[in-house]
């Protein structure tokens, strides 16, 4: 009778690691493996310009009004100047005209006030005819021109007495700036009103004719 055995053999198991691989028994497993992301941070700069700008708009004309005659002894006009800037430190208005006792027909001419600073009216005496000129508004010194805010009724032969007076100074003259902020104005402006007097005397008439000036307004930022 031949005998039959029966033998268990017993296969071991083996776990090894080797670099992150498992070896588990005859397979090799892959670990996972965790990445960490690389950065890399630096600044630069922004820069942005604003430019100065500075503009004048002027009246298109002044007309004074109403006329002078043998009855009639002043006429008063008006225009409204408008000065709009960003410059940080604000601006000046200044109004010149081309030459002394620039009012004229050509033949006759009406004579400055004799005054650049700013005075109350006093000086049509009886022997002359004389302009100058006041302002008021934005940014316009109440100190120094006065606190109306109108120019007067000429036809009433009644300037505004709560205004100062000035004769125009020249491009070469030292002149009282009619205006000046120390910063920058809104971007709707700010607007002078330039008042313009003249006047004869009660024992001289200024000859007939049309008499004419230019007037120049100048801005300049601060």
């Amino acid at each position: 009778m031949n005998k039959r055995y029966l033998t268990w053999s017993t296969i071991g198991l083996g776990l090894s690691v080797l670099g992150g691989v498992f070896l588990f028994g005859g397979y090799a497993i892959i670990e996972p493996t965790k990445l960490t992301a690389a950065s890399s941070a630096t600044t630069t700069s922004v820069t942005l310009t604003v430019d100065e700008q500075i503009s004048l708009t002027p009246p298109a004309s002044i007309a004074l009004s109403p006329n002078i005659d043998t009855t009639q002894q002043s006429s008063v006009g008006s225009g409204s100047w408008t000065v709009k800037t960003n410059a940080n430190g604000g601006y000046t208005l200044k109004f010149t005209t081309s030459g002394a006792n620039a009012l004229t027909n050509g033949t006759s001419t009406f004579t400055d006030l004799s005054t650049t600073t700013p005075t109350a009216w006093s000086e049509a005496d009886a022997s002359s005819y004389v302009w100058g000129y006041s302002a008021y508004g934005s940014n316009v010194a109440t100190s120094t021109w006065g606190d109306a805010v109108a120019c007067g009724t000429a036809a009433a032969d009644a300037l505004s007495t709560s205004l100062n007076y000035a004769g125009f100074g020249t491009a070469t003259t030292t002149t009282t700036a009619a205006a000046s902020s120390g910063t920058v104005t809104t971007p709707s402006g700010a607007t002078t009103t330039l008042c313009v007097f003249a006047e004869q005397g009660d024992n001289i008439y200024a000859p007939t004719g049309v008499y004419t000036a230019t007037v120049t307004g100048t801005a300049a930022t601060q």
